[in-house]
């Protein structure tokens, strides 16, 4: 520690750590703890590092005073910390095995119809990410759940995570050849994910639906949505439709968009 603290020293064995700016500032304050002579009572001036259990949860359980979504995202006590990623995991994996499990016996050679056709799909998509998911195939739509990400947005955020998987854990599979297989099953898989998270979050589903509805009749008399925060900030969210016009110069025309507040609002992305 004194190696590292001391800059007259060639000893920079910090530079390899993770964040080494921080444990050259931790191995300074473990000197000066130990040299104040009383290192039990020493005061550390480290900043400590605090993180929400996926915010956008923990503020749609508080505006909602859902009790159990609260829970879920460490706002209430409880004998041990919730992780809430690992939940929505579990119950994925759940399904996913279950739908891998259910062999619908249907010969893909022979002509199929729709339904035959989307019960093979879906057995296919679920024998090809079976074992491929954890906590960090699911957390980027969990996160963005509540902020409305769309079903393709999330099959991207999982698409992302299954190939990575795909890459190390099954090195033979040729995830370029079979491009539009992936898609697929990470489609499956996003939707999966989506539906598990509107049944394990009904109380933020519920305020978000609520919103949503608020959103559309305030924009349908064409007004922007606002609202003030309680401390005294006005939000206007500023959407509205955009009207190309042209410029003439001495070299070319240049297009260019009218987005002032004098268009009328855009109502879809109001909502």
């Amino acid at each position: 520690f004194r190696e590292g603290d001391d800059e007259n020293l060639p000893n920079r064995w910090w530079r390899t750590l993770d964040d080494p700016f921080q444990g050259l500032a931790t191995c300074r304050e473990i000197v000066q703890a130990l040299e104040s002579g009383d290192a039990e009572s020493y005061e550390c001036a480290l900043p400590v590092h605090m993180d929400g259990s996926c915010n956008g949860l923990q503020h749609y359980a508080a505006l909602g005073l859902d009790y159990a979504g609260a829970k879920a995202v460490n706002l209430i006590d409880d004998d041990k910390p919730h992780d809430v990623y690992s939940s929505v995991m579990a119950e994925v994996v759940k399904q996913v095995e279950a739908d891998a499990a259910n062999d619908p016996g249907i010969d893909p050679n022979r002509k199929l119809n729709r339904n035959e056709q989307a019960a093979l799909n879906k057995y296919k998509a679920a024998k090809l990410v079976e074992g491929l998911i954890d906590r960090g195939v699911v957390k980027r739509t969990v996160m963005t759940g509540v902020y409305g990400v769309t079903l393709i947005g999330a099959r991207i955020q999982i698409q992302e995570k299954i190939q990575e998987k795909l890459v190390k854990l099954r090195p033979e599979y040729d995830i370029h050849h079979h491009k539009e297989e992936v898609h697929h099953a990470c489609a499956y898989l996003a939707k999966v994910t989506m539906l598990v998270m509107g049944e394990l979050f009904t109380g933020a589903r519920s305020t978000m639906n609520w919103l949503t509805q608020c959103a559309r009749l305030i924009s349908r008399e064409e007004h922007p949505v606002a609202w003030v925060t309680p401390t005294g900030l006005p939000i206007v969210q500023p959407y509205r439709r955009k009207k190309p016009y042209e410029v003439a110069t001495l070299l070319q025309n240049i297009t260019t968009n009218d987005d002032s507040e004098d268009m009328p609002i855009h109502k879809q992305s109001q909502v």
